[in-house]
Order: C-alpha cells, then sequence, then structure tokens
C-alpha cells in the first residue's frame, strides 16, 4: 500500500511591476533535457511547521527574497512517486514577493521571471497548468487582489 505524506508545499512565487505580473519558474532537477521541465517554487516543511511558515522561510532562504502577501488556494496538489511508492499531498500557495529584492534572482538557466502565458508554454505537468490557470486570475488578476484567498501575514 502507498504511504501518503504532505511534507511539501508548492509555492506560485510572482512580482509586480505596475500592471506587470512575472512569475519565478524553476528547472526541475536542474534538466536541459525538456524544454518544458520547469515547475513553480517547491518547498520543504520542517516538522511541525505550517505550510504558511514553510512557504515564507523557505523562499528567503532559498531564494532570498521577501514574502510581502500570501494565498492559500483551495485544494492541493497531488501526484504519485512509482520509485518510493509514496502519494503526495502538497498545499497550494501563492506568494508575492518585493519587486525590489525580486531583482537579485535573475533570470538563468535554472530559474526564470515570466510572464502567465511564457509560463503556461514552459510547465509540463497538466495539474501545474491547472493550478497557475487558477492563481493568474484569483490572486494576481482579480479586481479584490485575491482577497477570498489572502493569508494574514505572521
Amino acid at each position: 500500500m502507498p504511504t501518503i505524506a504532505s511534507d511539501t508545499i508548492i509555492v506560485y512565487v510572482f512580482r509586480r511591476f505596475g500592471i506587470i505580473s512575472q512569475y519565478l519558474m524553476l528547472r526541475k532537477g536542474h534538466s536541459t533535457a525538456n524544454v518544458r521541465d520547469w515547475e513553480p517554487f517547491l518547498g520543504d516543511l520542517a516538522e511541525g511547521e505550517t505550510a504558511v511558515a514553510a512557504a515564507i522561510r523557505e523562499i528567503r532562504e532559498k531564494l532570498g527574497l521577501r514574502v510581502i502577501s500570501l494565498w492559500a488556494l483551495d485544494g492541493v496538489h497531488m501526484n504519485y512517486d512509482a520509485a518510493t511508492d509514496r502519494i503526495n499531498l502538497s498545499p497550494i500557495l501563492a506568494a508575492e514577493v518585493d519587486s525590489e529584492d525580486a531583482q537579485s534572482v535573475t533570470s538563468g538557466a535554472d530559474s526564470r521571471w515570466i510572464t502567465f502565458k511564457q509560463a503556461m508554454d514552459l510547465i509540463a505537468q497538466p495539474s501545474m497548468r491547472e493550478e497557475m490557470n487558477r492563481v493568474h486570475p484569483d490572486v494576481v488578476n482579480a479586481d479584490d487582489r485575491g482577497s477570498r484567498y489572502r493569508i494574514p501575514m505572521p
């Protein structure tokens, strides 16, 4: 029987420049084999840590960015890892980062700041494209800036 785990988070990290929004996409496993091997930020939860605390900590530690707003989308990202016979359930979050700080994460071989349309072209996993299709209109471009999903910052 597969084990079920929930020790990771998926965070759609974005920055704003006026009306322009850009998403941070990372190359999956540093692979160059597939042009569409890109995904949003994936983070690990420490023992006893909430998904919100993990998102803020992981983005700060791994990317050096400051989260200024955070949203939790309905549902979880699910995937099955046949190699470990494990079902992974990951909370889906969106995080706006400070645009000034975000300039320190430059686009390169393993990371890119890109538009929604470019992200949809680069994300290989259909479930992640579906999530991106929810994040963009419901959070980033929502008239009320996604107040339905907004999480108070700790």
